[in-house]
Order: structure tokens, then C-alpha cells, then sequence
């Protein structure tokens, strides 16, 4: 009686980290939803005159006609649409919810290397999304192993 109740618990113990990784794959878009509505909510028209991050570097945009892309340099959208939140597996116990963006302008208008003229218009930046995201998305994963500890535990009771 007692080896069979420790099989069934030992089973169930078993069973947490896929319960959990598929639980935490389901709330991903709850947390995606907020941070994605943050990152993509496009900001006004650019102020006049634009402040560079250097003379070299305004100079360097008209040399080559808006880096490629023309002047005026307009809006795709693509940055703003390339944005995803996605949960991945990292070993069978542990995952991560990662924010991504593959567009590579993204290091210069919402990144690191955000240029002056783009704070100025009011692009969301990564960091301040991200560090709200960090601690949602680590709270709640605090939360889901609770609820599937307890859920897989009480069950075995």
C-alpha cells in the first residue's frame, strides 16, 4: 500500500516540469499582450530639427541618402510588426519567455544605441519594457509552480 502510494507521487513529481512548461506556454500571451502593446504603439512625427547623436553621423545619413532608405525617410512598419514574444524550453526544467526582434534598425531606434532624435519622438525603449517584463514574467512562473506543484501534490493525496 504505502510503495504503491510513493510510485504514484514519485509519478507525479515526475510530471512538474512538463505540466509547468506547458502551463507557462499558455500564459505567454498574457504577458506577450502587455509588453507587445508597449513596444509596438508607434510615436508621433519626428521634432525639428532632429538632434544627432554627432556631426559625423548627420552627415553620414545625407551622404547616403537616409542610410539607403531615402529622405525623408519614411515609416515601413516593419520594425514595430517584427516584434514577438515566444517561450522556450531550456532543459527539461527551466524556460525562458524572451521578447524578440529580428529587424536590425531595432538597436538604433528602441535599443541600446537608441539615437537621440528617436527619444526624442517617443519610441517605447526595449529596456524600460523589459525590465517590466522581467519581473511579470518571473513572478508569474513563481506563481504557475506553485499552482502545479500544489495541483500535481494534492491529486496524489
Amino acid at each position: 500500500m504505502i510503495s504503491k502510494f510513493l510510485r504514484e507521487v514519485e509519478l507525479r513529481l515526475k510530471q512538474i516540469p512538463q505540466r509547468f512548461h506547458n502551463t507557462m506556454k499558455g500564459r505567454e500571451g498574457q504577458l506577450a499582450n502587455r509588453a507587445l502593446d508597449r513596444l509596438t504603439r508607434e510615436p508621433g512625427r519626428p521634432i525639428y530639427p532632429l538632434r544627432w547623436a554627432s556631426e559625423r553621423q548627420r552627415r553620414a545619413f545625407f551622404a547616403t541618402r537616409g542610410f539607403g532608405r531615402g529622405i525623408p525617410t519614411r515609416r515601413s512598419g516593419e520594425l514595430l510588426e517584427g516584434w514577438q514574444v515566444i517561450y522556450e524550453e531550456i532543459g527539461e526544467e527551466s524556460g525562458a519567455i524572451i521578447l524578440t526582434n529580428d529587424d536590425p534598425s531595432v538597436e538604433f531606434v528602441q535599443g541600446d544605441r537608441a539615437q537621440p532624435f528617436h527619444l526624442d519622438t517617443g519610441w517605447v525603449q526595449i529596456d524600460d519594457v523589459g525590465d517590466d517584463f522581467n519581473r511579470e514574467s518571473g513572478d508569474q512562473a513563481v506563481e504557475i509552480w506553485f499552482q502545479v506543484t500544489e495541483g500535481v501534490l494534492e491529486a496524489g493525496a
